[in-house]
């Protein structure tokens, strides 16, 4: 078989298996089953960073919250600072709180 033929085959090769995968995919699935969703957020206390104080994830009963941990010296905590402060600006309270 030639050089020609055999990449020709391989091409075709490669959308059928394409196609293949892409009927596999459910788009309309986002959110994974989790036995987490819909049940009450822990009553989780978290210190204030520019005060003396506190914050508890209660006090948000009803919101989306989003909490995110993370640590000065972690390179990809650092880099998606960015993003988080881009979700929280695009969806301020009441709509989502970012922690």
């Amino acid at each position: 078989m030639g050089a020609k033929k055999l990449a020709w085959v391989g091409i075709g090769l490669m959308v059928v298996f394409g196609g293949f995968l892409a009927g596999r995919i459910d788009l309309a699935e986002t959110v994974p089953d989790t036995p987490l969703i819909d049940t009450p957020v822990p009553d989780l206390a978290l210190p204030l960073l520019e005060s003396s104080g506190e914050i508890r994830l209660t006090d948000f009963a009803g919101d989306i919250v989003g909490v995110n941990f993370w640590a000065a010296w972690c390179p990809s905590c650092r880099a998606e600072q960015h993003s988080f402060v881009q979700a929280a600006s695009a969806f301020e309270a009441p709509q989502a709180r970012f922690v």
